[in-house]
């Protein structure tokens, strides 16, 4: 039975690491559905949150309707996760890049910049 466990978390981690994988070669839709497989599994664990944050700032960098409303979400359910600082910041961003300035000002300033990298800040 052991080893069924074992096998199980080691394909389900592998699912998150695709994912991940994915995410970093640019690979939105790809990845996107890795981390929507992912967070189906029904788990309440800390690769389930990261999934959710991903797949949400995959729907943005594919200009999906819902990113911002899914990152907002994300936001509102993981404040103290440091994701979600980094989810203020693909906001503010994406609004920045529209040169609304006003509603990227609203997003920068919620930032707790001490959790920012330098090149963020």
């Amino acid at each position: 039975c052991t080893a069924q466990n074992t096998q199980t978390y080691t394909h389900d981690t592998y699912t998150f690491r695709t994912a991940l994988e994915l995410y970093n070669k640019q690979k939105y839709n790809a990845a996107r559905q890795y981390f929507e497989k992912y967070m189906a599994l029904g788990k309440n664990d800390l690769l389930s949150v990261e999934s959710e944050y991903y797949a949400a700032d995959c729907g943005l960098q594919l200009f999906h309707q819902d990113a911002e409303s899914k990152l907002n979400e994300f936001i509102v359910r993981n404040s103290g996760h440091p994701k979600s600082q980094q989810a203020l910041f693909s906001l503010g961003n994406m609004y920045k890049s529209r040169k609304d300035y006003k509603k990227a000002i609203s997003y920068y300033q919620k930032l707790d910049t001490k959790n920012l990298a330098k090149d963020q800040k």
